[in-house]
């Protein structure tokens, strides 16, 4: 399971639609009313003018009680509002006195919605086509009666003057909402359930839906070891990526190559447009822009397949650890300021990261002297009486093994004296092999596919319904998550028993990716279309951040839960 999440990507996520709604309203409606007040405006198409006006008057109001009653709105009108402003503004102005038409000073309206919602480049993109389009309008529509020259030059040019100044403005605002919404993402999404790799690739997602890119690259070290962790989010290269890295493996040293304390951000050349590539460093030490080489970025860039990368250094208790990633295959992604806004995510959700590491630390370490604590107990109270046992058995079998005048004393008590050394021998063995279990960190690697196979044995002995266990031979699961696997199993197999005619099912256990799966099979007695979800299953995996889908095909049910590991 992949998750996918976005980031304030809805069209008004960063003004309020209702008074945006409001206002556009009351704009149509003021301007219809002075019209009918002023019969001079328009000077031309009246009959036309006004029933555009009425038309765009209804609109708004459509709009405006849609937003207020909180109705569902077409898809374009959703995501393309602002174009649909500007387009009904030019056929006013071409419909009414051209240069002169008292409709041009609407177009600010769509540029401001349009930058405040989308940013800088959508609203300048409305500045262009409305001077554009009001140019061509009152060139191609005024007649030489009414032409104006001053306001055919100076209308436009105010409007791309203003036009841009407000996209700025916009864009700014917009960015800076998306940002606050990231971060409230990052610290939101963290969950001491879900382990460090499932926090951080979630929230390397979360960096990479924020700027569209096409992948986000995480790189850290391991403080005890020269293996370096690599966690990415979706793009078109992840599965080149393994999860781990040798420190002196080509790729590793290509992604450490830059200074430790060299972030950047850089776009490579397009050849075809004849344009060269940007290239700006920023030292996270002294905080200022620097001046320095270019061939370790770029290599990194080659080594990715991409050509917009932004790069900082991922700093724990101001020491750098790793390095992360953010890159796309399209050109000027990123700019200057998101260094220190990426310097600023990243710094955000490190500390939680360890936090989390922290806790899983110390739940193994309370685990591993429980452990402890269970063999020592086992070995004092059980298996030292259990041998004091074996000795007296053995005693015992010395016993009823002695002949008296040639015969022995009884062949039948000295048979079953012998089976009982042998239990026994067997038990104190069983319980060694435990004990050596809980200390050894190697053996208890099996414990979920020991604990299942034990489960699956007892089960089909008390209840007749054989169970076919596969386990991935290279399957390591945590402990915590382990438990919970187990008791998923145990439900669907009491499942089986309780809902089912079936005399077998079939126990599937893999990974795929960075999930464990899980997958129960059983005869559903020839129905395909059997509506059934495990309500307790697909909870508990809900709880661990996965999902659970039940199948039906062929006689068969399948419940499939996916868990992040």
């Amino acid at each position: 399971m992949q998750a996918r999440p976005h980031i304030s990507q809805e069209p008004h996520a960063g003004i309020d639609t209702k008074m945006v709604a409001a206002t556009r309203f009351l704009l149509a409606a003021s301007a219809l009313l002075i019209i009918l007040i002023d019969p001079t405006e328009p000077d031309r198409f009246v009959l036309q003018t006004h029933a555009v006006l009425i038309l765009y008057t209804g609109y708004s109001l459509y709009v405006f009680l849609s937003v207020q009653f909180r109705k569902r709105l077409p898809l374009l009108v959703q995501h393309h509002s602002w174009w649909i402003d500007t387009a009904s503004y030019l056929v006013l102005v071409s419909l009414s006195s051209g240069t002169n038409s008292i409709f041009f000073f609407f177009f600010f309206f769509a540029v401001l919605t349009a930058a405040f919602a989308r940013g800088f480049r959508m609203g300048f993109a409305v500045v262009a086509v409305s001077a554009t389009g009001f140019w061509l309008v009152a060139l191609f529509t005024t007649t030489d009666t009414t032409f104006n020259l001053s306001r055919f030059l100076l209308r436009p040019l105010s409007l791309l003057v203003l036009g841009y100044l407000m996209s700025r403005w916009g864009g700014t605002e917009n960015r800076s909402m998306r940002r606050l919404e990231l971060l409230r993402q990052i610290g939101s999404i963290s969950n001491p359930r879900f382990g460090i790799g499932r926090t951080v690739t979630a929230n390397i997602e979360l960096i990479r839906a924020f700027y569209d890119a096409d992948a986000c690259l995480f790189v850290i070290g391991d403080p005890g070891s020269e293996t370096i962790h690599a966690y990415h989010s979706g793009g078109p290269h992840t599965s080149q990526y393994p999860n781990s890295l040798r420190a002196e493996s080509a790729f590793a040293s290509k992604l450490l190559a830059p200074a430790p304390n060299d972030a950047a951000v850089l776009t490579g050349p397009q050849p075809r447009l004849r344009a060269k590539g940007k290239f700006r460093a920023f030292d996270c030490v002294t905080r200022k822009f620097i001046e320095t080489g270019t061939e370790a970025f770029v290599n990194v860039l080659d080594s990715l397949e991409a050509r917009s990368l932004l790069t900082t250094p991922i700093y724990y208790r101001k020491q750098p650890i790793g390095r992360v990633f953010v890159y796309s295959t399209r050109g000027n992604v990123f700019d200057s300021s998101d260094i220190l806004f990426l310097l600023q995510a990243v710094d955000y959700f490190i500390p939680i990261v360890e936090n989390i590491r922290l806790v899983d630390q110390m739940a193994s370490d309370a685990a591993e002297q429980e452990r402890k604590r269970i063999a020592r107990d086992i070995h004092d109270s059980i298996i030292q009486p259990y041998i004091g046992l074996q000795i007296g058995i053995e005693s015992l079998r010395q016993y009823t093994a002695r002949e008296i005048d040639g015969r022995q004393v009884d062949q039948d008590i000295s048979d079953r004296v012998k089976r009982l050394k042998q239990i026994a021998d067997q038990g104190i063995d069983d319980l060694r092999n435990y004990v050596h279990g809980l200390t050894e960190a190697a053996a208890r690697r099996s414990v979920l596919r020991d604990s299942l196979h034990r489960f699956t044995e007892k089960f089909t002995e008390g209840t007749g319904i054989n169970i076919e266990l596969n386990y991935a031979p290279d399957l390591s699961v945590r402990d915590r998550l382990a438990a919970e696997a187990f008791q998923i199993v145990a439900e669907a197999m009491s499942n089986v028993r309780k809902h089912t005619d079936s005399d077998i099912a079939i126990v599937d256990l893999s990974c795929e990716g960075q999930n464990l799966i899980m997958e129960i099979t059983n005869k559903n007695g020839g129905s395909d279309h059997c509506e059934f979800m495990p309500k307790s299953i697909a909870a508990r995996a809900d709880s661990l951040g996965g999902e659970c889908n039940v199948s039906n095909a062929n006689g068969t049910t399948r419940v499939r839960v996916s868990i992040p590991m």
